[in-house]
């Protein structure tokens, strides 16, 4: 166990995961990490969709800040769409935070 300050910090478990063909699944889940039909389609409804990203990049006021905080970067596709989206609905002088 590692402390800081007053708080003890434990390092969370790696995740149960198995190869199901070329297909990366959770086991805990019964779920797969990666669409092999459409990622990109799927991370897009699901992260930017999914958080709303375009309409609040675009509700930004220009000079605003937009921070996201993601667990696990993984492939940085999710980072990559994210992007895309900033560059696209962002006013002119608005910071993103990754």
């Amino acid at each position: 166990m590692i402390h800081r300050g007053n708080a003890p910090w434990n390092p969370l478990p790696a995740a149960d995961t198995e190869w199901d063909g070329s297909v990366l699944r959770s086991r805990g889940f019964d779920d797969i990490y990666y669409s092999v039909e459409d990622g990109v389609g799927e991370s897009e409804y699901v992260f930017i969709e999914g958080n709303d990203l375009p309409r609040r990049f675009a509700s930004l006021p220009p000079g605003g800040r937009f921070t996201v905080a993601e667990l696990g970067f993984g492939t940085g596709l999710n980072f990559l769409l994210t992007l895309r989206a900033w560059r696209a609905y962002a006013q002119p002088g608005a910071r993103l935070h990754y």
